[in-house]
């Protein structure tokens, strides 16, 4: 059905077309999660959105049946990206919903504006036209979600992660059955691994670039059985090495990864056996790579999860590690370059037990470089080095660990 009453409507909105979009996106984005999780899915929303409100008054203007038009080809491409991903189809519908609902009051705001005597024929109109155009295109948006979800859980990776889903997750789950489906025995110790690349990086650069570190890997902690890889993402991999050492060496893998010049990071979990242990090790690997990505560039390129402990099982609690840091550091704990540099020195300093030597070898730099700073640090700061030290190198570690969140603004 046309509806031919409505194109001085659909001309009318013609001019604020892209206004409309971009408050709809930034709406959409507020009110229905899970939609934007990423750049790459925060663009498809935002063309998604824009093609859909230009479809809408060109279908308008020109008196087409809405029953009759296509969804916009970005909108396709954008449900088969959110079914990959897990996105639940719910979520995509409220977003369709949701979107029909703020162009309803664009477009009736306007008619009451400008209809003319007929306004309620043309409101009630517009309303047949929304409800006629939602129903399609969500039909048909739907059904190729719901093509594609199949697809992909279909797919041989997409199967390993229900498995793993499922052992992550369930309390009872069939442990030789996912033992059998992803040929990994769970009864032994296991070591998790996050591992991502960092900008700028294509696809194919990322794929060779994540494949050559856990080659690095595998070897560096001696893996005794074939490991289980798990795809998170077109830029991410989880790992799962079975392992005989409590703890790995880190340092030579460092260094490898260093000479290999791969642009990727690792965030090693905690080594523990069984199924307790594999999820164990998968949470922790986790909060260690939360931990990296907010510490920033100045990390190593491989971080343990042993080894920074104190401060990855914060990670959820940004508000109490700032609070803490500037309770005990005061200025020092401003989000500037200078504070940085100073930070820096004097955590090194207490980790070298007050030596300005050994502190002067590590930062590379003169001796009386070294004692100039820290005389900065007690004098202008107010700092106590002597006795306990330990809230002093926690709020430090806080710092360097967790940037920007736990510091003060600058100033």
């Amino acid at each position: 059905m046309a509806f031919e009453s409505l194109t001085w409507l659909g001309r009318a909105l013609q001019p604020h077309r892209e206004v409309v979009a971009a408050e709809l996106i930034r709406q959409t984005k507020l009110t229905v999660d899970g939609l934007a999780t990423d750049p790459e899915l925060g663009d498809l929303l935002a063309a998604s959105i824009t093609e859909n409100v230009v479809t809408v008054v060109h279908v308008l203007a020109n008196a087409i049946d809405p029953a009759t038009v296509n969804p916009p080809s970005t909108a396709i491409v954008y449900a088969r990206r959110l079914a990959r991903g897990g996105v639940p189809l719910t979520d995509l519908l409220r977003a369709y919903g949701f979107g029909q609902s703020r162009l309803l009051e664009v477009s009736i705001g306007r008619i009451l504006d400008g209809g003319g005597p007929d306004r309620m024929a043309q409101i009630a109109d517009i309303m047949s036209f929304g409800a006629a155009y939602l129903d399609h295109v969500t039909e048909e948006v739907g059904a190729v979600y719901e093509a594609e979800r199949d697809r992909w859980l279909n797919s041989r990776h997409a199967a390993r992660r229900e498995w793993v889903r499922r052992l992550l997750e369930e309390a009872d789950p069939d442990v030789a059955a996912a033992e059998a489906a992803l040929g990994y025995r769970l009864d032994q110790r296991h070591l998790a691994v996050e591992l991502w690349t960092t900008p700028p990086c294509t696809v194919a650069e990322t794929t060779r670039a994540l494949e050559q570190a856990a080659q690095l890997l595998t070897r560096a902690v001696e893996a005794i059985d074939p490991v289980l890889a798990l795809p998170a993402g077109d830029r991410e991999l989880r790992l799962w090495l079975p392992i005989r050492r409590e703890f790995p060496d880190l340092s030579d893998l460092r260094q490898d990864l260093a000479q290999a010049r791969l642009p990727v990071r690792m965030a090693l979990g905690a080594a523990d056996s069984g199924l307790r242990g594999f999820r164990r090790s998968a949470r922790t690997a986790a909060r260690g790579k939360t931990l990296a990505q907010s510490a920033g560039s100045n990390t190593p390129a491989a971080v343990a999860f042993e080894e920074t402990a104190p401060f990855a099982l914060l990670v959820d609690e940004p508000r109490e590690l700032a609070a803490f840091a500037a309770r005990v550091l005061g200025p020092l704990a401003r989000d500037d370059a200078k504070t940085a540099v100073l930070r820096e020195t004097l955590e090194v300093f207490l980790a070298e037990n007050g030596s300005y030597a050994r502190t002067a070898k590590r930062l590379l730099m003169h001796r009386n470089t070294v004692q100039y700073r820290i005389q900065q640090i007690t004098r202008k700061y107010g700092l106590d080095l002597t006795g306990d030290t330990f809230d002093l190198r926690y709020a430090l570690g806080i710092c360097r660990w967790h940037g920007t969140v736990a510091l003060l603004p600058p100033g």
